[in-house]
């Protein structure tokens, strides 16, 4: 079964913003960014990431979806937030298009909760039903760009983070995206299995 693994390729393509989008901007460049969860929308923070050349063609089936963080410590590792893609044929990076908790949103989502992850390579929850829906698009074309939301919401008590790695701190630890689909490829051949530079 044809897969592909994709990694943030540039600093504009991983970034953080604040304050539910009222005012905190969106912010990339960091070594380290984050998704806080909690009471005061002034705390919370949430993320992105575009993912370049996506080479799964339009209408595919979307077999297994997920993006993995590189974290960076046990102090930071539990997460509380609502994952998404943003709904559009082609993502723009952070730079070109400076919001993130604003962006048109896939209708699919879902919640991502997890206490005590730890360190190193961590996956979300299965994302297919998320990039199906962005597959589906009929302005979707193989090689799109595709953007991945990480939304923090409302949590009642304390502060929940989750602390990642970014593209700025190591372009190896860089957010990664992994994709499994059926159908037929797109003209040039399937990809299987190893990351498309």
């Amino acid at each position: 079964m044809p897969s592909i693994d994709k990694q943030v390729p540039a600093s504009n393509c991983d970034a953080m913003e604040f304050n539910d989008g009222h005012g905190g901007g969106v912010g990339y460049g960091a070594a380290i960014d984050r998704i806080i969860t909690a009471l005061s929308v002034s705390h919370r923070v949430s993320a992105g990431w575009v993912f370049t050349a996506v080479n799964i063609p339009q209408g595919a089936t979307i077999t297994a979806a997920y993006v993995s963080l590189h974290l960076d410590t046990t102090f930071r590792d539990d997460v509380y937030g609502l994952m998404y893609g943003n709904d559009v044929d082609s993502a723009n990076n952070f730079q070109n298009e400076a919001v993130l908790f604003s962006r048109t949103r896939t209708t699919a989502t879902l919640t991502w909760n997890q206490t005590g992850l730890g360190t190193g390579w961590k996956n979300t929850p299965d994302l297919t039903s998320i990039v199906q829906e962005i597959i589906n698009r009929p302005g979707w074309a193989a090689n799109n760009d595709m953007c991945i939301l990480g939304i923090a919401t409302f949590y009642g008590f304390a502060d929940i983070t989750l602390s990642f790695h970014t593209y700025d701190y190591d372009p190896t630890l860089a957010p990664k995206l992994h994709i499994e689909y059926a159908g037929a490829p797109p003209a040039g051949g399937a990809c299987y299995g190893y990351i498309i530079s």
